[in-house]
């Protein structure tokens, strides 16, 4: 049983000490409110003391130095709080306004003006219209070599270009080692 009883006397201790502590909590708590109402109840009277010795000295009734100049400092704080408040007003009036952009400038237009641009298609010019593009493209070949007549032999025979070929597409007759027609571009 001793150490059930040890127990109850350790809970019963840490019981006591709980309430204890939220006593005095609530005691501190209760002062530290009398305190704040007697400092605002010290802070109130002191306003109002200072006002009635400001009134009585713009009666010229009250005329210590020291309270002159307390006034003097008021008063430049009063004018200083209008100015304040008017800055304030005004800042608190005002209104955005955008600013107004320019239009962009007018670029001419690439049809007569008296043709609205929906009436007049672009159409590329007839020598793109004929226009082949190649193949394929060898950016990284050597350059062909200087073009050289053929020898006595049979070009037939040779495997060499002939010097006049004529175009398979068009007909054209075309000279020298070219690759595409000059006339509608199409591979020879």
């Amino acid at each position: 049983m001793g150490f059930l009883d040890n127990l109850k006397g350790t809970l019963s201790q840490g019981v006591d000490r709980a309430k204890f502590e939220a006593d005095k909590l609530q005691r501190t708590s209760r002062v530290r409110g009398d305190i704040g109402d007697m400092q605002q109840q010290i802070a109130t009277n002191y306003g109002l003391l200072g006002q009635r010795a400001y009134e009585l000295h713009q009666q010229g009734v009250l005329t210590a130095p020291e309270v002159t100049s307390l006034v003097n400092l008021i008063n430049d704080l009063q004018a200083r709080l209008a100015g304040a408040q008017a800055e304030l007003e005004r800042a608190q009036n005002e209104q955005f306004v955008a600013v107004q952009t320019p239009p962009p400038p007018a670029y001419p237009q690439p049809y007569a003006s008296s043709v609205p641009p929906q009436q007049a298609p672009y159409a590329p010019p007839v020598e793109a219209q004929n226009y082949v593009p190649p193949t394929s493209y060898a950016p990284n070949e050597a350059p062909a070599a200087p073009f050289a007549p053929p020898a006595a032999e049979s070009t037939a025979d040779s495997g060499a270009i002939p010097l006049e070929r004529s175009c398979p597409s068009c007909g054209f007759k075309v000279t020298g080692q070219g690759v595409f027609c000059p006339e509608c571009g199409a591979r020879l």
